[in-house]
């Protein structure tokens, strides 16, 4: 699992600017908050596409109706890749 910053305990919907300025935050269903973006740095469209691969690979975890935790090792890797392929 990877750590990542707690949500913003005030405001769960809360964002957070960027060294550059701009502002996003990512959050699915299974995640313990919105993730800024500047918690893990890079750019913008690096983010913008993390994101994308992240709320591809929910959707399809979604359409198996599965969670995360029901879901094989292998078949997250797979949803994963098959999610990043999309975005690229």
């Amino acid at each position: 699992m990877v750590p990542c910053a707690p949500p913003n305990q005030t405001d769960p919907a809360s964002s957070a600017s960027s060294a550059s300025g701009s502002t996003t935050t990512t959050a699915t269903s299974e995640s313990p908050g919105p993730i800024p973006s500047s918690s893990f740095g890079g750019s913008a469209e690096t983010h913008d596409r993390m994101q994308e691969t992240a709320i591809r690979f929910e959707e399809a975890l979604e359409r198996r109706g599965k969670t995360l935790a029901e879901a094989e090792l292998a078949e997250v890797v797979d949803l994963l890749q098959e999610a990043s392929e999309a975005v690229s």
